[in-house]
């Protein structure tokens, strides 16, 4: 994983390959694994603060109303992902690895979306 000093400027919106293992072994439902995650905590919270608030990822799409798309892409693929909010979670960024991408404008409104669904804000 990541070191302090090859971290990118990590933006509110960013989707980074992320180890979750600590955490599936201690919360049972929680995603686990390396998977892909999109940064929800904000970017001046990233600058200065060593832990993230993250979304994991999946490419299943089911019919729950926060499991919002988003467009990720990587090098010249792209895929449609899903937001999984009820796992939103803490992590620190040396469980980050991968930066993968930026998502779009769109993209960005389907994850506030999503937020927004699970908070009931």
């Amino acid at each position: 994983m990541n070191t302090e000093k090859n971290f990118r400027k990590i933006l509110r919106g960013d989707v980074y390959w992320a180890d979750l293992r600590p955490l599936s072994h201690v919360v049972k439902h929680m995603e686990g694994g390396v998977r892909p995650v999109v940064v929800i905590s904000n970017s001046y919270n990233n600058k200065y603060c060593d832990l993230l608030n993250v979304i994991p990822m999946t490419s299943k799409k089911d019919r729950l109303p926060q499991h919002q798309s988003v467009t990720v892409m990587h090098k010249k693929d792209t895929r449609k992902s899903y937001l999984l909010p009820e796992n939103t979670c803490v992590i620190h960024k040396n469980q980050l690895s991968n930066f993968i991408c930026h998502l779009d404008s769109r993209s960005i409104s389907n994850m506030n979306r999503a937020i927004m669904i699970q908070f009931e804000l």
